[in-house]
């Protein structure tokens, strides 16, 4: 008898509990702001028990749906019950409210998309999954791995050995763009070439096509691609007579590609701070068409500053980013003030260096190799160029000059066949090649398969990606909020480069093990798993 008395006084206690937990979770929100409205559904306390997705509207109004959120049958639409605000914040609506996929410009939530769900997917920033996946980055989430498109001719390769990544400043839809890399990689024409495709991040990748771009070879010719996408014939590769930076002899470390890179460490006192490294080259008086090669990368700086802007962002950051995605008002300055590689000639007539282009590709992962093509400035049979750039922020591996013969135009190849798991995905393959938008997911790896024209013997090889990738919100980053940081970085990017210097400098020496260490290990993880 006691122990029934027991057991239903547990029973009503129970009872009890769910009843408050479920009136805790139909709150009415019509009380609080937008503001305390998102700083709670963010919050540890309350926001993870609370399952929303909040829809930002091109017009700039804004909705916070509750649980119920579905989408309907003909995937127009969103359905569900929520409180929609108007851009200046205030309620318009409360209570049931179905909004036009279309008229969406940026969604954001805290819970995992499922498979049929793709049709939000790539317009979807998604919030609180790291712990969640369990995925956690040591020490600092902000070190954590962050990567475009991998892309693989050797699938087994260690990421750090990846031959290509695509798109990698494409953080909105708006700034999706062509990225066109170097695979250094020669294949026989009238055969097959495969190449894999990974998602290795805490990212969502949107891929609208990958391409591959063939350029004919002749024998004892190279062929090297300028920053604006042109592609040269090489006749002859002329080696470093010397190479130096502060007064140090690097050329042994420039000599060829073997990853024993020059890096210049960042300044303290100053992220936006500029170094030079200078090399010579003999080369024949009557070569007048030269081209400097460079086989280059990017520190983690970029990702740093990108990775603390959202953090410093906190609770608002998709609003952030759908007012960029709308007016462009967060156009990154920071990134175009700390520059690229900028190459200089000497002019002996003149006695001053000549400014011949730059290099800019960015991406801290794959090696890109590319091709400055310019006109010899004098008759001397040394050729002395300068490289200018920004301390800190750039890798080189190899440095050489070509003999320019003339541009070639590549073939342009659309994959025939894409396989997921050695099973051909027509559906991926559909999306690649008409125009869609593949949805690529943590843990995502495709097999893209290329038929090479047999017009030729021999052909080079470039992958061509277009895309653009949204990136996860860590939850450990809402708790840093500092929204004058991110109006500082906007609007005074010089003195957050500046401020900010001796903070990155702590972590320079650290964030390479941190940020590779924490990548998505594709061969035991999958997204839609």
């Amino acid at each position: 008898m006691m122990m029934s008395k027991k057991r239903t006084a547990l029973f009503v206690i129970l009872l009890f509990s769910i009843f408050l937990l479920r009136c805790s979770m139909s709150k009415d929100f019509s009380t609080l702001t937008y503001k305390n409205y998102n700083e709670l559904i963010h919050s540890n306390e309350y926001g993870k028990n609370y399952v929303y997705l909040k829809a930002h509207y091109q017009s700039g109004d804004v909705c916070i749906y509750n649980s119920d959120w579905k989408i309907s049958a003909d995937e127009k639409t969103i359905d569900g019950t929520g409180i929609l605000y108007d851009h200046n914040r205030s309620i318009k609506k409360e209570g049931p409210i179905s909004t036009q996929i279309d008229d969406i410009v940026l969604f954001e939530t805290n819970r995992k998309l499922n498979y049929k769900e793709r049709i939000i997917a790539g317009r979807t920033l998604l919030i609180g999954l790291d712990v969640a996946l369990g995925v956690v980055c040591i020490i600092d989430p902000k070190i954590c791995f962050g990567s475009c498109p991998t892309f693989y001719i050797d699938e087994t390769k260690d990421v750090y050995f990846s031959d290509a990544e695509g798109f990698s400043s494409a953080i909105l839809p708006r700034k999706e763009y062509l990225d066109i890399d170097a695979l250094s990689h020669t294949v026989k024409g009238g055969t097959e070439f495969d190449i894999t495709m990974k998602n290795e991040a805490l990212e969502t990748h949107c891929i609208n096509h990958v391409d591959l771009y063939a350029v004919p070879k002749l024998p004892n010719f190279n062929i090297f691609q300028s920053p604006k996408n042109k592609f040269f014939n090489c006749s002859q590769m002329i080696p470093i007579l010397n190479a130096s930076y502060n007064n140090e002899c690097i050329t042994e470390k420039l000599e060829s590609i073997d990853y024993d890179e020059v890096f210049v460490e960042s300044d303290s006192l100053n992220m936006k701070s500029k170094d030079q490294i200078y090399i010579n080259f003999n080369c024949d008086e009557s070569k007048t068409d030269l081209g400097f090669v460079l086989s280059f990368r990017q520190s983690l700086m970029t990702t740093y500053i990108l990775y603390n802007g959202m953090s410093y962002m906190g609770h608002m950051f998709s609003d952030f980013f759908a007012k960029s995605e709308v007016e462009g008002n967060l156009e990154n300055d920071i990134m175009k003030h700390l520059g690229g590689v900028d190459v200089y000639q000497w002019d002996e007539i003149s006695q001053s260096w000549l400014h011949q282009g730059s290099f800019n590709e960015t991406g801290p992962i794959a090696f890109n190799k590319q091709i400055i093509p310019f006109k010899r400035a004098s008759k001397n049979i040394e050729v002395k160029l300068k490289l200018e750039f920004n301390k800190g922020l750039w890798k080189f591996d190899y440095a050489g000059l070509a003999v320019l013969e003339d541009s070639i135009q590549p073939y342009k190849i659309s994959p025939h066949n894409v396989t997921v798991k050695s099973q051909n995905d027509n559906e991926a393959l559909e999306l690649l090649n008409n125009e869609g938008h593949l949805i690529s997911m943590p843990g995502s790896n495709y097999k893209l398969s290329y038929n090479i024209p047999n017009e030729h013997e021999n052909y080079e090889v470039f992958i061509a990606s277009k895309g653009y990738y949204l990136e996860w919100m860590r939850k450990s980053w809402l708790d840093d909020v500092d929204i004058p940081n991110v109006l500082m970085m906007k609007y005074r990017p010089k003195k957050f480069l500046k401020d900010h210097a001796l903070d990155y400098k702590k972590y320079e020496s650290i964030s390479e093990e941190l940020f590779w260490g924490s990548r998505i290990d594709s061969d035991q993880f999958s997204y839609y798993e």
